[in-house]
């Protein structure tokens, strides 16, 4: 019972204070903004079989990790990927992935939790509120050079994911590798 009290604070959480955006761009508060992509004439069931697949092929042990799903309606994750982001050292990405969906449309909620730096000296990059962080604590981008590639890379590592789920729903994707 805990566990489900906790899943729906998180979720209602989640949710608060979110908009509609063409593109996930990080802020001061990570990304507080959702993604809709729509897809002219698939079904609830079309969107959530090939999102399955999707992950299936890219989620190392999609069905283990933590995860939850509404058959036709809503999956979720919580994602840890090494070496997500290489800049001026390796750093990894803790995150939960929400992916809503509806009759020609599928909406991806991105919340950043963690991006830690394996070399354990206390640098993890934040978005926010630290000595290593993308923005100033009012919300203004730093403008060190590291600073703008490692938004550019956390805004990539997120909208790479929006165009991945794309390609998946519209049987683009190259889940085979024909050219091997």
């Amino acid at each position: 019972m805990k566990r489900i009290t906790l899943f729906f604070l998180i979720i209602t959480s989640f949710a608060i204070a979110q908009k509609q955006s063409a593109k996930f761009e990080a802020s001061k508060d990570g990304f507080i903004d959702y993604v809709v992509l729509e897809f002219d004439g698939k079904t609830a069931n079309e969107i959530f079989t090939q999102v399955k697949k999707w992950a299936q092929y890219n989620i190392r042990n999609s069905k283990d990790a933590e995860y939850s799903e509404i058959e036709n309606e809503y999956i979720a994750y919580s994602l840890f990927l090494e070496k997500a982001l290489i800049i001026d050292a390796e750093y990894g990405i803790d995150y939960d992935l929400e992916l809503r969906i509806k009759p020609e449309k599928l909406r991806i909620d991105l919340k950043v939790n963690s991006m830690p730096n394996p070399n354990h000296n206390g640098m993890d990059l934040t978005f926010a509120k630290s000595l290593n962080s993308m923005f100033k604590n009012n919300g203004e981008p730093r403008t060190l050079k590291d600073r703008v590639l490692k938004r550019e890379a956390i805004n990539n590592f997120a909208n790479g994911i929006v165009a991945d789920l794309e390609q998946a729903v519209n049987g683009t994707a190259d889940y085979k590798k024909s050219d091997w």
